[in-house]
């Protein structure tokens, strides 16, 4: 996706095998946002984990 980084891989939660994706998005020279999600299906995603990030030097 235009300006989105994507990466998809597995893991298993309480013995159930899901999908887990990081996105990376708004990337500039000093702010990123990053987000964690998780789905048993690969279509519905549930975010359990984000950041906006900022440099500070």
């Amino acid at each position: 996706e235009k300006g989105i980084g994507t990466l998809i891989g597995e893991d298993s939660i309480d013995g159930r095998k899901v999908q887990v994706r990081s996105r990376w998005s708004n990337i500039t020279a000093k702010t990123a946002r990053w987000e964690q999600a998780t789905s048993t299906d690969g279509k519905r995603w549930e975010t359990n984990w984000s950041a906006d990030l900022e440099r500070s030097a």
